[in-house]
């Protein structure tokens, strides 16, 4: 199916990053730093390809492209695009309670520097869409449940993860038990993305979201299931294809070893 063509405003955001990645682009040659479309995309973490197109607004720019193109020009999302930069700032911390008659939910930033005295954080729920061939992913808020799950703050803080960067995401099918079962709760960091064999990803699998082990085995990365029914599969798509790494379940800590 054909991508949709861009809105105004997504055409809008790019130009105003094009000119922006320009001037930094520009100072990075100026003093004999990595400049190079080739280098550039490597320090992103996606192909020559999708970086042109990003900045030509051939695709829409979503949180995971933005914020690393933010990181690398040193400049802050908003100063490119408000709506992702409001998308950023929901997902930023926990959530006042929904109102049902009108469905709506604001958020306040998290501090680590300003305990919650309950002794937990807040995790937006989302429902994440991708697409085949497209790095990075889109997160919707989801309601179900209350729109959040609360984790503790020490392990937050004993594992260095950025609370803006952790969603939670609901698991869907079998091919996971007994570890996660259908319907699930997990918790991702979308801040990592490093593949480490034996650790467990959401992955974007053929434009579908899908949570995994990952195994390198024979030279050759492999998305592996817990359940015995499901065979392995190769994992032969960039790294950009990596949503984020499977930190948490209520309960516990997920690590490859399932502490």
């Amino acid at each position: 199916m054909p991508a949709l063509p861009l809105t105004q405003e997504q055409l809008d955001d790019a130009a105003r990053l094009k000119q922006l990645f320009a001037i930094w682009q520009r100072a990075q040659r100026d003093a004999g730093l990595p400049s190079s479309q080739e280098a550039i995309s490597e320090q992103l973490g996606f192909n020559q390809s999708s970086l042109s197109q990003y900045l030509n607004g051939r695709i829409p720019l979503n949180i995971d492209a933005a914020t690393k193109f933010a990181n690398l020009i040193g400049k802050p999302v908003i100063e490119f695009s408000a709506t992702l930069a409001g998308q950023i700032g929901r997902y930023a911390g926990p959530a006042e309670p929904v109102d049902s008659s009108a469905m709506l939910r604001r958020a306040s930033p998290v501090s680590l520097d300003d305990p919650d005295p309950s002794g937990l954080i807040s995790v937006p729920m989302v429902t994440m869409r991708v697409e085949a061939g497209v790095p990075g992913f889109e997160a919707d808020l989801e309601f179900e449940d209350g729109g959040v799950i609360q984790i503790p703050r020490e392990a937050v803080e004993s594992h260095e993860w950025a609370p803006q960067c952790l969603l939670a995401v609901k698991v869907r099918g079998l091919s996971m038990i007994p570890v996660f079962a259908d319907g699930d709760t997990i918790v991702l960091n979308v801040a990592d993305r490093k593949l480490v064999s034996g650790e467990v990803y959401a992955v974007n699998c053929e434009g579908k979201p899908a949570v995994k082990q990952m195994v390198f085995e024979r030279h050759q990365w492999y998305m592996r299931s817990f359940n015995p029914a499901f065979d392995p599969k190769p994992f032969r798509t960039p790294d950009s294809d990596v949503i984020g790494k499977v930190v948490y379940q209520p309960g516990r800590v997920v690590s490859g070893r399932m502490k």
